[in-house]
């Protein structure tokens, strides 16, 4: 345990322990979970709109091609 502890310090990680079902922990967990999933859908749908926009300019090259 010692190990990984002076790991942690190195790395300048605070270890957190707490009891199960910890009010202030879980919200804490809760929310930056809830950052998480929200960030992860709006890189999604960010990436969703540029091979959109992607798809429409290369169909308006295509159309002036032919």
């Amino acid at each position: 345990m010692d190990d990984f502890l002076k790991l942690l310090k190195k790395n300048g990680v605070h270890h957190r322990v707490a009891t199960p079902y910890h009010p202030q922990t879980n919200g804490f967990i809760l929310r930056s979970t809830q950052q998480e999933e929200a960030l992860h859908r709006i890189w999604y749908t960010l990436r969703r709109e540029r091979e959109k926009e992607k798809k429409r300019k290369l169909r308006e090259l295509q159309c002036h091609y032919y």
